[in-house]
């Protein structure tokens, strides 16, 4: 007795469109739809845990971007350091530690000064880490129910299998 139900989209009646659908629990689905559900539902954990670690990069990269501007004091103003232009090349210039370009997204750009830059970077991370927590909610309901779809198919696929022995032995 599972606790997972589901509504079918497709049912073996058909219903008339003022009939809501009910929920079904999946101890009562045939093999062949515990495995169509148990598809999606896998197909679902992968595209999640695929965002997720989107997320958890964005994250990084914003948590690196807020230790880079921790170097950005007054001391460090007019010194002389190699800016990236490719991961490989490399160009002298100096630090002009009073404003610096933060990247907004899509080609945007806006000059602030460090502190403002620090302010941003701490609601980005705080933002992307909400969508980290609410997607990880989200992965454990669905790998949740990928097992319990799983221990069900399980049980049907012994139960005929059961089923069968008996009959040979008759």
């Amino acid at each position: 007795p599972s606790s997972l139900q589901l509504t079918m989209s497709e049912s073996a009646e058909v219903k008339s469109s003022s009939e809501e659908q009910q929920p079904i629990p999946i101890a009562e689905l045939p093999i062949q739809s515990l495995r169509q559900l148990q598809q999606q539902v896998t197909e679902s954990y992968e595209y999640i845990s695929r965002n997720l670690a989107t997320l958890k990069m964005a994250r990084n990269r914003f948590n690196g971007s807020k230790v880079i501007l921790d170097s950005y004091t007054e001391t460090n103003n007019n010194k002389q350091t190699l800016i990236p232009l490719t991961d490989s090349l490399y160009i002298p210039g100096y630090l002009h530690t009073n404003k610096v370009l933060i990247d907004l997204g899509v080609g945007y750009f806006a000059e602030q000064t460090p502190k403002q830059a620090q302010k941003y970077f701490d609601r980005k991370v705080k933002f992307v880490q909400n969508k980290i927590d609410q997607l990880s909610q989200k992965m454990n309901e669905a790998n949740n129910s990928k097992e319990q779809i799983e221990g069900v198919l399980r049980e049907k696929i012994n139960a005929q299998i059961q089923l069968q022995q008996q009959q040979q032995q008759q």
